[in-house]
């Protein structure tokens, strides 16, 4: 692009959001017209990417990205004709891209590489990335089996089994997990009892409120949900903070009216109530309290990501 007269940075944004290619706006410098994702061939078989890029994609447009997609494939067999349909989207940007917003400066380095000026006292957000959220599927088969009869360290390993693959985890999802294995269709006081027991017996789990996580787990991943744990009280407090973290550190602040939208797309929710947007509401004023966002009048950025473990 560079060889057509646009100004062109590589991996803008934040840790878990790169996008591979930003063109830079030439009215405007610090700010871009253009994103550029580029995809290999494995892309065009793989629904799961798919599927997370595209949500991906419309948290990007939702903090003003516009975003052209480049196919290696075609790239490579016809470079002019991909390069022209760049061009046009760059074109196409500018009609549409405003450059009265307040600018940031940008700093040219050697490399080509740029780097926004930002406050010293904001930090990127902590790396983590996107994923599915995966289901754990017990092995085997327990339907007719008594639920009973099991010692409590072999139902403290189906717990286990559970937790390493969907930790940080409600105690209910568990619970439910194991008891579809077994053909239980209602978890009632006496199982719930008995599962409050072993979860106690578990080396390999710990119990934080109403989630267990791997005992040597200290970060939550962000995970997009289709279809399955789409109750917002499912989703500890500790991974949405990774989400807000995510959606904040890569756009450089969001103003706080949009951040709920933003953060429920990221984790696979296709609608936001505002029962869901009081709850967010909560998890960021307890951020701003303990010093991990400030808030710039309505403006959120990300402060110190050390705080997060406090």
């Amino acid at each position: 692009m560079e060889n057509v007269g646009y100004q062109v940075a590589p991996q803008v944004g934040s840790a878990g959001f790169f996008i591979d290619l930003a063109i830079v706006n030439p009215d405007a410098p610090g700010r871009y017209l253009l994103g550029i994702e580029c995809d290999g061939a494995a892309y065009h078989s793989a629904r799961s990417a798919r599927d997370r890029d595209r949500l991906r994609q419309e948290v990007l447009e939702g903090l003003g990205w516009r975003i052209h997609r480049i196919w290696s494939t075609d790239w490579f067999r016809h470079p002019e004709r991909e390069l022209k349909k760049v061009v046009a989207a760059i074109e196409q940007a500018k009609v549409f891209t405003k450059v009265d917003a307040p600018v940031k400066k940008v700093k040219l380095e050697q490399k080509g590489v740029q780097k926004i000026n930002r406050d010293d006292s904001v930090e990127k957000a902590p790396s983590s990335s996107v994923i599915d959220y995966e289901m754990a599927q017990l092995q085997g088969s327990f339907v007719g089996l008594d639920f009973y009869s099991l010692y409590p360290e072999e139902l403290a390993q189906l717990v286990t089994d559970v937790v390493k693959t969907e930790s940080p985890v409600h105690v209910s999802e568990v619970m439910k997990r194991i008891c579809n294995a077994f053909g239980i269709k209602r978890i009632g006081s006496r199982i719930q009892e008995r599962f409050e027991e072993v979860f106690r017996l578990s080396k390999d789990v710990t119990k934080k409120g109403d989630f267990l996580w791997l005992a040597n787990m200290t970060e939550a991943p962000v995970r997009i949900r289709s279809g399955a744990i789409r109750k917002i009280e499912l989703i500890c407090q500790e991974e949405y903070e990774q989400a807000i973290l995510e959606v904040v550190g890569l756009s450089f602040g969001v103003q706080t009216e949009n951040l709920a939208h933003l953060v429920y797309r990221l984790l696979g929710f296709t609608r936001v109530t505002e029962e869901m947007k009081s709850h967010l509401d909560g998890v960021v004023k307890r951020m701003i309290d303990k010093g991990a966002l400030l808030d710039k009048n309505g403006e959120l950025h990300v402060v110190n990501n050390r705080a997060m473990n406090s």
